[in-house]
């Protein structure tokens, strides 16, 4: 059973596979914030008295979140070499 394990973990994944993992990852960010978000507003909003403070919090979030977009770029494609590549020789005998 660990032998199919370590098989089924270092067998290559389709681009599909990676980008579904990728998904699951950002909608459990997301899912904690949407938890976490109102419960630290509303914190604020007790200690402080006034919804000034937990609305700069969430304006600086969006500004550092944008800016961070500015980080990102463009993955390049794998370079893979299709079965006509691979099985061709241009050696003649």
């Amino acid at each position: 059973m660990a032998g199919q394990r370590a098989a089924r973990k270092d067998a290559p994944r389709s681009e599909e596979q990676v980008e579904d993992r990728d998904a699951e990852r950002i909608g459990s960010v997301v899912t904690v914030g949407l938890f976490i978000g109102p419960l630290l507003v509303g914190w604020m909003t007790d200690v402080t008295g006034s919804y000034t403070k937990p609305f700069e919090l969430c304006a600086l979030i969006c500004l550092v979140g944008s800016a961070a977009s500015f980080l990102c770029v463009v993955p390049r494609p794998a370079e893979i070499p299709t079965t006509a590549e691979a099985g061709t020789s241009t050696s003649t005998a």
